[in-house]
């Protein structure tokens, strides 16, 4: 599939909707800023075309429990994300290194955070390591 932008809007403006998969759809910052507006509390939006724009929006989302996303996101889209009260469950993958690492471990709501395939070193590892959060 590929409903980009357009699509997600349309799906992110149905009140009743609560979970979506959209994996590989060409969605970009504009189409997660819709969702991040949306009641949706379940969101899988891997391998799209979201950065860190993307992701700061998300961020501001009060109904987020879980969130997918990936590919282009990077430290300042983590240190975003860090901050909602929200999220409970988070995957991010390939572009957070220590510094979004270390941001994510202090997330107060997470209680499961997978990080696979980033480019997280030591320093990040220690932060994860040591929280207290998750």
């Amino acid at each position: 599939n590929h409903i980009g932008d357009v699509g997600a809007k349309a799906l992110a403006s149905i009140p009743s909707l609560v979970e979506v998969y959209l994996d590989a759809n060409m969605i970009s910052d504009e189409g997660a800023a819709a969702f991040a507006k949306s009641g949706v509390m379940y969101l899988y939006i891997f391998d799209n075309r979201i950065g860190d724009k993307g992701a700061i929006e998300l961020a501001k989302s009060h109904s987020l429990k879980s969130l997918f996303i990936g590919e282009e996101v990077g430290d300042e889209g983590a240190l975003a994300l860090s901050r909602n009260r929200s999220i409970e469950s988070l995957y991010i993958g390939r572009h957070i290194g220590d510094s979004g690492a270390a941001a994510l471990a202090l997330m107060q709501s997470l209680k499961s955070i997978d990080l696979s395939n980033n480019q997280i070193r030591n320093k990040g590892a220690f932060a994860m390591a040591n929280t207290t959060q998750i």
